[in-house]
């Protein structure tokens, strides 16, 4: 499985901007071994009738340098491949030749989806920049790349990839036991909060799911 993301396009963008890009950006492609393709994210989830994210279907082939695609309405595309690793898939922008469409590998952050243990957490263990790489939500798995700064003083800052910081989500953390977390935030006066359950913990890994939500994030450790 691959997922489409915007790593060329590192040009100024705001917060709010970067956040709609991540959000309705996120395009996942499964190219199975039968030629056909399951297409996922968000906005397969706006074009499903059930808006669960039921994958949209379609078929793929190789022709050459080209990889053509045809969707579930039999329209057929085709692009030019510049880079292909099992981990990355690099096409011409059809829409505007020169620029790059690259795809990198869920495969490996799929897997690490699935971990478990029972490794206790405290502040200390957790205090630093922590990448949240992924989320797992309703059978879709949506890239993020968003920076939480987990401060010693029990504050938190969020940053973009491109380093934004998301005014709305600084607030405070704090450990609630030995594997709960608790978020908190203000926006127009009205306190948020955000409890998560640690299911897999290491000193550069760790997947919490929102107990409200029943989504899982990915974390990776920064420094």
């Amino acid at each position: 499985m691959l997922k489409n993301t915007p790593i060329e396009k590192k040009k100024s963008m705001t917060a709010k901007q970067e956040m709609m890009a991540i959000v309705f950006g996120n395009v996942s492609v499964e190219f199975l071994k039968d030629g056909s393709t399951k297409i996922g994210g968000m906005m397969a989830a706006m074009a499903s009738k059930d808006k669960k994210g039921k994958a949209i279907k379609g078929s793929w082939k190789i022709e050459g340098d080209r990889l053509i695609t045809t969707n579930d309405k039999g329209k057929e595309k085709s692009e030019k491949i510049l880079k292909l690793t099992p981990d990355l898939l690099v096409l011409e922008s059809k829409k505007k030749p020169g620029e790059k469409v690259y795809f990198v590998s869920l495969n490996k952050i799929l897997k690490d989806f699935k971990n478990t243990n029972t490794a206790k957490i405290n502040k200390k263990k957790l205090t630093g920049t922590w990448k949240a790489v992924a989320v797992e939500s309703r059978g879709i798995t949506m890239l993020l790349g968003i920076k939480y700064l987990l401060k010693k003083d029990g504050t938190t800052q969020l940053k973009t990839p491109l380093d934004n910081i998301i005014e709305k989500e600084n607030g405070t953390w704090k450990v609630n036991g030995s594997n709960k977390l608790q978020f908190t935030s203000e926006k127009k006066g009205k306190i948020k909060e955000t409890n998560v359950t640690v299911l897999y913990f290491t000193q550069n890994q760790m997947i919490a799911q929102d107990d409200r939500k029943g989504e899982k994030i990915l974390f990776e450790r920064v420094k």
